[in-house]
């Protein structure tokens, strides 16, 4: 509330800060009053006006605010990343980048297999998980959900973590299922023609998914990550935390 008890909905939004429009007075973002055009310019009125302020963060295009006590404001989550796709002769690959240190981006890979299967990216030594969506019928389908490591067994740890179904996650990131439509679609209306569905070669299915640092600045990231998206048998898992 501003001045008489004016709701700030009817503040104008001004350049720095909010003004009300019973007196004029601005406020900033902290509701630290830092002008008064009906004072004298000597008067230091205005510093002993304040207005209640809330911190507000935009992620995921919702804006977020924290109306508690400000020494109990917890840590800002890190935001949304910055997602990227690129078709591949097996699928499409998503990328997932967040910042890591000054000269580095921290990426995950996820891979869409033809024609239904997804592999998402371990953290650190951690086991890979993926699903299956196999159709049913033209409006169903099951979907089966895996938990695996490519170089020893799963520890009792692991599996209990399974047995929770604390580890069961839905791919549900933004423009994935538009991707995935586009490319069935492709290889269904290619096939009516003649050409053959993409993938039938079973060694184009010998890949991972991973989570790994990339120089900041890197353009070509289904380049800069291929070899560590091959799975080789006596390859190291390159994913970090």
């Amino acid at each position: 509330m501003l001045s008489r008890e004016d709701n700030a909905l009817s503040t104008r939004n001004e350049e720095t800060g909010l003004r009300c429009v019973y007196h004029g007075w601005k406020f900033d973002a902290d509701g630290t009053c830092f002008d008064m055009p009906n004072e004298p310019a000597c008067s230091d009125f205005k510093h002993k006006v304040r207005a209640t302020a809330y911190a507000c963060h935009e992620r995921g295009g919702i804006l977020w605010a924290y109306m508690g006590a400000p020494e109990l404001q917890p840590e800002l989550q890190p935001a949304l990343p910055d997602l990227e796709w690129a078709d591949i002769p097996y699928g499409f690959v998503i990328g997932a980048r967040r910042l890591a240190e000054a000269d580095s981006d921290y990426w995950r890979f996820t891979q869409w297999l033809f024609p239904f299967f997804q592999m998402i990216p371990p953290f650190a030594d951690g086991p890979i998980s993926g699903h299956a969506g196999i159709p049913i019928d033209d409006e169903h389908c099951w979907t089966f959900s895996m938990t695996w490591h490519p170089r020893r067994p799963l520890t009792d740890a692991e599996v209990k973590f399974i047995e929770d179904g604390s580890s069961v996650h839905a791919l549900k990131i933004p423009g994935t299922i538009i991707q995935m439509r586009r490319r069935l679609m492709r290889a269904a209306t290619e096939l009516r023609r003649g050409i053959e569905p993409p993938a039938l070669d079973p060694t184009v299915f010998r890949v991972r998914c991973v989570s790994m640092l990339l120089p900041r600045g890197v353009t070509s990231w289904p380049e800069a990550a291929r070899e560590a998206m091959t799975a080789e048998p006596d390859r190291s898992s390159v994913s970090v935390a």
